[in-house]
């Protein structure tokens, strides 16, 4: 069993992947806490999230400055600034309808 922090992963999936193949991570015996920026404007911010959201109970993650900005834009649902996230806001809706 081997612990495993990762920092930043800023809308990389396809280098996580990477990394996680690198590492042999094993999903059952491995611990990994992510230390936030899950997103930034990068098309796959939205792919990423669900990923580690469904990683299992060995994932642990918290939320970065990113993460928070992209959760108050979307609660205010105000467009304060001609935001790089945008694009996955309007994405979240495809992907979580009500």
């Amino acid at each position: 069993m081997s612990t495993y922090i990762i920092s930043e992963t800023q809308g990389c999936y396809k280098e996580l992947q990477l990394l996680l193949n690198k590492i042999n991570y094993n999903e059952k015996y491995d611990k990994i806490f992510f230390t936030g920026n899950h997103i930034n404007g990068k098309k796959d911010s939205l792919q990423l999230i669900n990923y580690v959201k469904n990683m299992g109970k060995n994932t642990i993650s918290v939320l970065g400055n990113n993460d928070i900005l992209l959760l108050s834009l979307a609660y205010e649902n105000k467009n304060i600034y001609k935001s790089e996230f945008q694009n996955i806001l309007k994405l979240e809706k495809i992907f979580y309808k009500n």
